[in-house]
């Protein structure tokens, strides 16, 4: 009898011995970026700030002087100075604490049918998950904020004439130059970039970005590329951000922290892990929204 019909059933089957984790942020790309700080307790922590303040020009012999916080008295000098600047008043910036958590159970009886360590993929997924978190929570911040400056979409993808105008916001407003200045991009933003000559030939700039795909620093700005940044939703507008580390403020009270539990009641593991979060736009001086046509 022939068994070409049925040999299908004594074929066996082979899995692989480890799961492969489908595209996805993994890693927080904006953690660093911003001023941090660590160890908050509370529902919410507070960023000092201190304006600008002002000098006295020709101080009469003898005369008092007077603290520049007393803006009635340079309102009207007694001594015929004149006084040039602000009050360097004080003020505070409040970031809400939030929470995030991730779990998921994983059952005795599955673990026992499988190779797989489960374990440790869900234990990367959900690691994975709240470092996105993360990100869209600064995001979602400077998305709320009302930034010392928009570049306008026109109807333009990200361009040099963009970048230098973001740049120019923030010389305007005296944001030092340095390491500290951040562009928040979305991949199509990047792929206006690269299609910029100016932006890519080493006829015009040192960079390799047509070898390696990617630009990192441009006008002063370090660049970072991320898919969480909001559709403002004006002619498929993309919102980005440029922004200094200093004006940008993270308070952390639990850093991300994973659990692997037994629950009897599930007769399961239960792997989670959870931190708490809060942000806020501490100078919005230093805060450059550039809109971007997708």
């Amino acid at each position: 009898m022939a068994v070409g019909g049925t040999v299908s059933n004594a074929f066996i089957q082979m899995w692989s011995e480890d799961v492969t984790h489908l595209a996805q942020q993994k890693a927080s790309k904006l953690q660093g970026a911003v001023r941090t700080v660590r160890g908050v307790v509370g529902s919410q922590y507070k960023f000092h700030t201190l304006g600008k303040g002002g000098y006295l020009k020709n101080k009469v012999r003898n005369a008092d002087i007077l603290p520049m916080s007393d803006s009635a008295a340079f309102s009207a000098p007694t001594h015929g100075e004149s006084y040039t600047g602000s009050t360097g008043a004080h003020a505070t910036v409040a970031a809400t604490m939030n929470s995030f958590v991730a779990a998921e159970y994983i059952e005795d009886i599955d673990q026992l049918r499988t190779n797989v360590d489960y374990r440790q993929s869900y234990q990367g997924a959900i690691a994975a998950a709240l470092n996105r978190a993360y990100d869209s929570e600064l995001i979602a911040t400077m998305d709320a904020a009302t930034p010392g400056t928009t570049v306008d979409a026109t109807a333009a993808g990200l361009n040099k004439a963009k970048l230098i105008e973001a740049a120019e916001a923030m010389n305007l407003k005296d944001i030092p130059m340095g390491e500290n200045r951040m562009l928040v991009i979305s991949p199509k933003a990047l792929t206006d970039m690269m299609s910029d000559t100016t932006l890519v030939s080493s006829d015009y700039v040192a960079t390799q970005g047509l070898q390696t795909g990617f630009i990192p620093n441009i006008m002063g700005f370090n660049i970072v590329v991320s898919n969480l940044l909001t559709n403002t939703g004006a002619s498929s507008s993309r919102a980005c951000y440029a922004f200094d580390s200093n004006s940008i403020g993270c308070a952390i009270g639990k850093d991300i922290t994973s659990r692997f539990d037994y629950v009897p009641q599930k007769v399961a593991h239960l792997v989670t892990a959870e931190f708490t979060q809060g942000c806020a736009v501490i100078d919005t001086d230093g805060l450059v929204q550039i809109d971007v046509a997708e």
